[in-house]
Protein backbone atom coordinates (compact mmCIF):
# COMPACT_ATOMS: atom_id res chain seq x y z
CA UNK A 1 0.00 0.00 0.00
CA UNK A 2 3.20 2.12 0.70
CA UNK A 3 4.17 1.56 -2.72
CA UNK A 4 0.74 2.58 -3.95
CA UNK A 5 0.44 6.35 -2.17
CA UNK A 6 4.16 6.79 -3.23
CA UNK A 7 3.48 5.95 -7.17
CA UNK A 8 0.07 8.17 -6.78
CA UNK A 9 2.38 10.52 -4.80
CA UNK A 10 5.05 11.12 -8.28
CA UNK A 11 2.40 11.05 -10.47
CA UNK A 12 0.29 14.12 -8.83
CA UNK A 13 3.78 15.86 -8.57
CA UNK A 14 4.39 15.33 -12.17
CA UNK A 15 1.23 16.34 -13.33
CA UNK A 16 1.43 19.85 -11.69
CA UNK A 17 4.87 20.48 -12.78
CA UNK A 18 3.56 19.78 -16.12
CA UNK A 19 0.52 21.91 -15.59
CA UNK A 20 2.92 24.74 -14.31
CA UNK A 21 4.64 24.74 -17.44
CA UNK A 22 1.79 24.65 -19.45
CA UNK A 23 0.20 27.61 -17.52
CA UNK A 24 3.11 29.84 -17.82
CA UNK A 25 4.18 29.01 -21.76
CA UNK A 26 0.04 29.81 -22.72
CA UNK A 27 -0.94 32.33 -20.08
CA UNK A 28 -3.43 29.98 -18.45
CA UNK A 29 -5.75 30.54 -15.12
CA UNK A 30 -5.68 27.15 -13.84
CA UNK A 31 -8.51 28.89 -11.61
CA UNK A 32 -10.57 29.34 -14.22
CA UNK A 33 -10.63 25.20 -14.90
CA UNK A 34 -11.38 21.61 -13.55
CA UNK A 35 -8.05 19.91 -13.58
CA UNK A 36 -7.59 15.84 -14.26
CA UNK A 37 -5.85 13.22 -16.03
CA UNK A 38 -7.34 11.41 -19.29
CA UNK A 39 -7.09 8.44 -17.45
CA UNK A 40 -9.56 9.83 -14.57
CA UNK A 41 -11.96 10.70 -16.96
CA UNK A 42 -15.15 9.35 -15.70
CA UNK A 43 -17.42 7.30 -18.48
CA UNK A 44 -20.89 6.18 -18.47
CA UNK A 45 -23.53 8.76 -16.42
CA UNK A 46 -21.10 10.26 -14.28
CA UNK A 47 -21.04 14.10 -14.43
CA UNK A 48 -17.38 15.79 -14.54
CA UNK A 49 -17.45 18.44 -11.48
CA UNK A 50 -19.47 21.25 -11.83
CA UNK A 51 -20.63 20.31 -15.00
CA UNK A 52 -24.10 19.29 -15.46
CA UNK A 53 -24.69 15.59 -17.50
CA UNK A 54 -25.50 17.68 -20.92
CA UNK A 55 -22.58 19.52 -20.74
CA UNK A 56 -20.40 16.70 -19.31
CA UNK A 57 -20.94 14.68 -22.89
CA UNK A 58 -20.64 17.29 -24.77
CA UNK A 59 -16.99 17.26 -23.27
CA UNK A 60 -16.48 14.15 -23.49
CA UNK A 61 -17.42 14.18 -27.22
CA UNK A 62 -15.13 17.33 -27.75
CA UNK A 63 -12.22 15.26 -26.24
CA UNK A 64 -12.24 12.24 -28.28
CA UNK A 65 -13.24 14.02 -31.49
CA UNK A 66 -9.96 16.53 -30.67
CA UNK A 67 -7.36 13.49 -29.40
CA UNK A 68 -8.53 11.61 -32.57
CA UNK A 69 -7.75 14.28 -34.77
CA UNK A 70 -5.00 15.80 -32.92
CA UNK A 71 -3.11 12.67 -31.11
CA UNK A 72 -3.43 9.47 -33.48
CA UNK A 73 -2.09 11.50 -36.69
CA UNK A 74 0.76 13.58 -34.44
CA UNK A 75 0.54 15.63 -31.76
CA UNK A 76 0.81 19.36 -33.29
CA UNK A 77 3.15 21.65 -32.21
CA UNK A 78 2.71 24.01 -34.80
CA UNK A 79 0.84 25.29 -37.87
CA UNK A 80 3.09 22.50 -40.25
CA UNK A 81 4.53 20.34 -37.48
CA UNK A 82 3.63 17.43 -35.77
CA UNK A 83 5.51 15.07 -33.37
CA UNK A 84 4.89 11.56 -32.89
CA UNK A 85 2.95 10.91 -29.55
CA UNK A 86 4.45 7.69 -28.28
CA UNK A 87 6.21 8.02 -25.13
CA UNK A 88 4.18 11.03 -24.33
CA UNK A 89 3.17 11.88 -20.67
CA UNK A 90 -0.75 11.22 -20.22
CA UNK A 91 -2.45 14.14 -21.27
CA UNK A 92 -3.98 16.66 -18.65
CA UNK A 93 -7.86 17.90 -19.24
CA UNK A 94 -8.25 21.48 -17.94
CA UNK A 95 -12.28 21.90 -18.31
CA UNK A 96 -13.47 25.65 -18.21
CA UNK A 97 -15.71 25.59 -14.86
CA UNK A 98 -18.39 27.37 -17.17
CA UNK A 99 -18.36 24.59 -19.83
CA UNK A 100 -16.74 26.14 -22.35
CA UNK A 101 -13.37 25.38 -23.11
CA UNK A 102 -11.53 22.41 -23.25
CA UNK A 103 -7.94 22.55 -22.82
CA UNK A 104 -5.81 19.47 -23.72
CA UNK A 105 -1.91 19.54 -22.54
CA UNK A 106 0.19 16.67 -23.36
CA UNK A 107 4.27 17.15 -22.74
CA UNK A 108 5.46 15.15 -25.72
CA UNK A 109 8.90 12.49 -25.14
CA UNK A 110 11.17 15.23 -25.85
CA UNK A 111 9.94 17.34 -23.18
CA UNK A 112 7.96 19.83 -25.44
CA UNK A 113 4.41 21.02 -23.75
CA UNK A 114 1.78 21.05 -26.66
CA UNK A 115 -2.01 22.38 -25.72
CA UNK A 116 -4.90 21.48 -27.42
CA UNK A 117 -7.88 23.83 -27.42
CA UNK A 118 -11.65 23.01 -27.92
CA UNK A 119 -14.57 25.00 -27.86
CA UNK A 120 -17.19 23.09 -26.04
Amino acid sequence: MERQKIYFERMHDEQQRILKRAAALYHIDRSRYHEMALSDLLIGNETIAGLDQKTTHRVISRLWEGLDKNMVFGIKIGPHQTINPMNSAMPLLLIDKRGTDLLVIIETAGGKIAMLRQSI
